[in-house]
């Protein structure tokens, strides 16, 4: 659980979910007693310990502090037959299980252990799937806090956990039926076999992709180019070179460009709406956001283009000005955004469009605009290594008792 949160966020909410049915099953069938209940708080203390530095800055700069997420909403919803048909032909997209674990699912219900926990880990890898699918109302949940999921699939990864699970017990019980397993020779070559079926799977269930990509690279219209100065263009896909990488921070992504911005510049228009299909609308919806994202900096009301010098939690900024000014700078603020001008740390006014803005005297002038964590964050990260140290220090300690005890 503690890599999931440094990972991805929203992953820890759906395997909560997935981890509170199981606990509701194991408490009716009388299977969680206070011992295994004791261990589970301790476990749960113990990630909170370790994943501090990400809950903190969550608290501190996320929470109430009027910043918006990524698009709430449940897109890209899959038909059930859609799982079944490229399940069936073992094809790596977002709505396959592979042929394997489709058989495992749909003959798991002749040989699954009824009196163990294989049932309800079946059946939740049934549900799982379902939910995944236009077969659950997603539409009528848009306002509701399942809306976070935004692409119902990301449920096939959890039932492909939970069917490999299940599929892996009795592929090993098939083959010690069948004598495979009686020697470490067998065994060594069942190993291999396994494996080279597995590799020869996976190529062929990510051969389409294959071809895909060797046909874009023998054609030179997919090599990015530069864009110029006062261009702009969303990179849906291209080819990279060592010569031409940078280009593509040039243009705007299809996604998520606008995602963690202030709710106050974007106003009630989210403009993810607009901003894939149709950049004129998006342009006259919200003309601030548009000057943002093509890093329009203002002074005293004329605007132009500053190139930024990027470092870590900075950008920084040259400015020239002929006489004294108001700048405005591209960059929207948080609530650990800091600002220096020559070295000095100094106070930044909230702009119109919600950006870093400030007034400087007439010169040239080092504007850097930098994310500074709370002290909280730097405490928490002190804990969680503390945290980290006695973990390892108790596994020490526990495998070297058990291996004297013998």
């Amino acid at each position: 659980m503690t890599l999931l949160a440094y990972s991805h966020i929203l992953s820890i909410l759906l395997i909560s979910e997935i981890f509170t049915i199981l606990l509701l099953v194991a408490f009716f069938k009388g299977d969680l007693d206070l011992k295994r209940a004791k261990y589970l708080l301790i476990s749960a203390g113990v990630t909170v310990i370790l994943v501090l530095p990400v809950i903190i800055p969550l608290v501190t700069d996320y929470f109430g502090k009027g910043i918006t997420a990524t698009y709430p909403g449940v897109g890209m919803i899959q038909n059930l037959g859609e799982v079944f048909t490229t399940s069936l032909s073992n094809t790596a997209t977002s709505s396959s299980i592979g042929i394997v674990l489709l058989l495992v699912l749909l003959s798991g219900w002749k040989w699954i252990k009824q009196d163990s926990l294989e049932l309800p880990l079946y059946i939740l890898a049934i549900c799982l799937t379902l939910i995944s699918t236009a077969i659950f109302p997603w539409k009528s949940f848009n306002g509701s806090f399942l809306a976070l999921l935004q692409l119902p699939y990301r449920y096939l990864i959890y039932v492909v956990l939970l069917t490999a699970i299940l599929g892996s017990r009795v592929i090993v019980e098939l083959l010690a039926k069948y004598g495979s397993l009686k020697t470490n020779w067998r065994k060594a070559m069942t190993v291999l076999t396994v494996l080279l079926v597995s590799l020869i799977s996976y190529y062929g269930s990510i051969s389409n992709l294959s071809d895909r990509l060797a046909n874009t690279a023998k054609n030179k219209e997919m090599v990015i180019k530069p864009l110029k100065a006062d261009e702009q263009a969303i990179l849906y896909s291209g080819i990279l070179t060592d010569k031409n990488y940078q280009a593509q921070f040039n243009y705007w992504a299809q996604t998520g460009e606008v995602d963690y911005f202030p709710t106050k510049t974007l106003r009630k228009n989210h403009f993810l709406e607009y901003i894939v299909m149709d950049w004129d609308k998006a342009y006259r919806t919200n003309k601030d956001v548009y000057s943002i994202i093509s890093g329009i900096t203002r002074i005293n009301g004329q605007e132009m283009r500053i190139k930024p010098y990027a470092s870590a939690n900075a950008l920084r900024y040259q400015v020239e000005l002929t006489r004294r000014g108001k700048i405005d700078l591209p960059v929207v603020h948080y609530v650990h955004t800091v600002v220096s001008v020559d070295g000095k740390q100094v106070s930044y006014q909230n702009s119109k469009r919600n950006t870093v803005q400030l007034e400087l005297e007439k010169g040239s002038h080092t504007v850097t605009i930098g994310y500074l964590p709370s002290k909280a964050f730097f405490i928490g990260i002190k804990i969680a290594l503390l945290g980290w140290g006695l973990l390892l220090l108790w596994i020490i300690v526990q495998t070297w008792y058990f291996k004297h005890k013998k």
